[in-house]
């Protein structure tokens, strides 16, 4: 078994509830064509998942570390809306379902790792 297998085995039961959760009636030959495709990325401190105005397609898993997630605000400062830490998912999801620009940015806090999946 190799780093990434290891890292992401004991999460999946997690990764399997938040999936089954955006989509419950997922049949399971979906599901397993669906975990296929995760992939798991390391982030630095003060890296991004994603930055405001960012569009992309895809929805993060925090197998280690923890993310701020945050917009500004009218007044120019930051307002942290959440945290995101292990076994939590992570994602701007108006961005993943309509395709708009994300309105927050999230930032690893420290060194992490996320499962990730293109939607």
């Amino acid at each position: 078994m190799n780093n990434v297998e290891s890292a992401v085995i004991p999460l999946l039961p997690k990764f399997s509830e938040f999936i089954r959760a955006l989509s419950p009636q997922l049949p399971d030959d979906q599901f397993a064509e669906i975990s296929s495709h995760i992939r798991l990325k390391q982030y630095a401190k003060g890296d991004f998942f994603t930055r405001i105005g960012d569009v992309h397609d895809r929805v993060g898993f925090v197998v280690q570390g923890v993310f701020r997630v945050y917009y500004i605000g009218p007044d120019h400062e930051m307002h942290i809306r959440n945290f995101c830490n292990e076994g939590k998912p992570i994602g701007s999801y108006a961005t993943i379902l309509q395709g708009v620009e994300a309105h927050v940015s999230i930032e690893a806090l420290e060194e992490s790792r996320v499962v990730e999946l293109s939607y």
